[in-house]
């Protein structure tokens, strides 16, 4: 029986499982994880790059070396085996697991005892701890969710302000680097990090080192039941509910799409579209945010000048399409057609500036934008959607009144009490299909106008009509064959016959009542 196995079976006799090992020849302090029994984390070790105190990592633990002239008599690490009656806690697995997996790496010629099926079923559980470290802090997401380009950094408490510039301090400073992360620079400035060992990107600000050990732990569990090198990782750290979760997707090139590790319910990302039930259909939106991936992280990407060529081609068919028939689906992609002549023209010039067939990351940026918004223009167009139908100018069409009489009493009570907006105007107003933003702003404006007018015009004629019935001795008389005084019911009927033929726009009716006029007599008192 091994050392260990004396351990296991006695453990009154030993203090703890690392204490024994540390006493073991060939093991020291910087081959374990040593993991606190009460927390169940990592103890605090000391940053030999940032000189703080963190918790130790399975990145820091080093490889075991094994001296072959060393005495014998020790326990060679390779001599480890677990008795079948021992039971390892479920939230050590992940520790210990990757510690067995230490123990067992060595020279040929050193025989383990650890069981082919023993080392199966360690493996089976540290992969079902990763799968649900990944279930449980993994949330699937889409390019359009992240951030732009960064987020804001924040600095630690320890962080002072230097404002020296030292004297001939002309030197070009190497990129920063946080442990196997490096900070990239975007073409419009914002900044990003990426990890070329685990093809990974990262919008998160890397300069807390307790975020970037939380960060490396998920990479590597979603690393580990991805399976997939080729396919490249973004992650974006957040809180919710009080807890860590990871945003992420991933890319995979070869496809041009995104993807994610579970089941991803897309009703915000589907919604725009009416019904998108077929696969084909979905994949346009994701080879969308594929272009927009490369959008935001243009590191990586090789654009040749081929395709940028074939870019340029089918932006010209829309051009075409824009310049020949005036409703044309083009106006829901760009805005007028010398903006489209502009882009055409950046797109040739992005040609002219490729060195050894390869597009520059400032023309990557700006081809995939101009991707993106043709992928999501086909996905909202597919099939002869309600969404393809454009129209150009807003439909103003009036709407059908079922109650006039309500609706007659109600355009008088607005105009009486001269309220900001015209009601009758809104209701009246719809707007149909997809329609160009500088349309709505032109309509808007129209709409704003229009109203101010009517509120003017309403507010100087309320004051002439309430100036003329204040006055007692006015007496208001209808022009007709006989010139007869009105009664009171009368002159109310009239009044507002006058303001419901304005405000109707009914000409006829409208001067038909102006047809009143007053004759004032001044009665003499008696």
């Amino acid at each position: 029986m091994s050392a260990l196995d004396v351990m296991y079976a006695n453990p009154s006799r030993f203090e703890t499982f690392f204490d024994v090992a540390r006493k073991l020849p060939h093991i020291r302090e910087a081959n374990m994880l040593s993991i606190d029994p009460k927390t169940c984390n990592a103890r605090l070790i000391l940053d030999p790059v940032t000189n703080d105190r963190r918790m130790k990592v399975m990145d820091d633990v080093r490889d075991i070396v094994l001296d072959p002239l060393h005495d014998d008599s020790g326990v060679p690490y390779a001599q480890f085996r677990l008795p079948h009656s021992f039971n390892i806690p479920s939230a050590f697995v992940k520790y210990i697991g990757t510690f067995i997996v230490c123990l067992i790496q060595g020279p040929s010629q050193h025989n383990t005892t650890l069981t082919i099926p023993q080392q199966e079923n360690m493996a089976t559980l540290a992969s079902q701890q990763q799968s649900a470290t990944l279930s449980d802090r993994g949330i699937g997401i889409w390019l359009t969710q992240l951030p732009r380009y960064a987020e804001v950094v924040s600095l630690t408490d320890d962080a002072y302000e230097d404002n020296l510039v030292r004297k001939r301090e002309i030197s070009d400073p190497p990129p920063l680097v946080y442990r196997d992360w490096q900070e990239l620079v975007h073409p419009l400035g914002g900044t990003y990090f990426y990890n070329s060992r685990k093809n990974t990107y990262t919008l998160t600000n890397l300069r807390n080192s307790r975020s970037l050990q939380t960060l490396d732990g998920f990479v590597n569990a979603s690393r580990a039941t991805a399976k997939e090198d080729a396919w490249t990782l973004v992650v974006q750290p957040m809180v919710f509910m009080g807890k860590e979760r990871f945003q992420y997707y991933y890319v995979v090139p070869g496809s041009r799409i995104i993807a994610w590790l579970e089941d991803l319910d897309g009703y915000i990302l589907f919604r725009a579209c009416v019904k998108p039930s077929e696969w084909r259909h979905k994949r346009l939106e994701l080879e969308a945010q594929y272009w927009k991936h490369f959008e935001y992280f243009p590191h990586d990407l090789r654009m040749s000048r081929s395709e940028v060529r074939c870019i340029r081609g089918e932006l010209v068919c829309y051009l075409a399409e824009a310049t020949t028939l005036r409703q044309s689906t083009a106006a829901s992609i760009f805005w007028t057609l010398d903006e489209m002549n502009q882009i055409v023209g950046q797109l040739a010039y992005v040609e002219e500036i490729t060195e050894n067939d390869l597009v520059p990351e400032t023309g990557v940026v700006s081809c995939c934008r101009i991707m993106y918004m043709l992928r999501h223009h086909q996905y909202l167009h597919r099939h002869n959607q309600p969404e393809a139908r454009l129209i150009r100018t807003h439909t103003v069409r009036e709407k059908h009144r079922k109650f006039k009489l309500l609706h007659f009493m109600g355009n008088a009570a607005a105009t009486m009490f001269c309220m900001p907006i015209t009601i009758a105007r809104v209701k009246s107003t719809s707007v149909d299909g997809i329609i160009n933003g500088v349309e709505v702003q032109s309509f808007i404006n129209d709409f704003g106008s229009q109203t101010r007018n009517q509120i003017t015009l309403a507010g100087i004629s309320m004051a002439l009509d309430i100036a003329i019935l204040a006055i007692p001795w006015c007496r208001l008389y209808f022009c007709g064959h006989n010139n007869t005084p009105l009664r009171r019911e009368d002159e109310i009927f009239g009044l507002c016959g006058l303001l419901s033929a304005k405000e109707d726009g009914d000409a006829s009716g409208y001067y038909k009542h102006t047809d009143l006029f007053l004759r004032i007599e001044v009665s003499k008192s008696d």
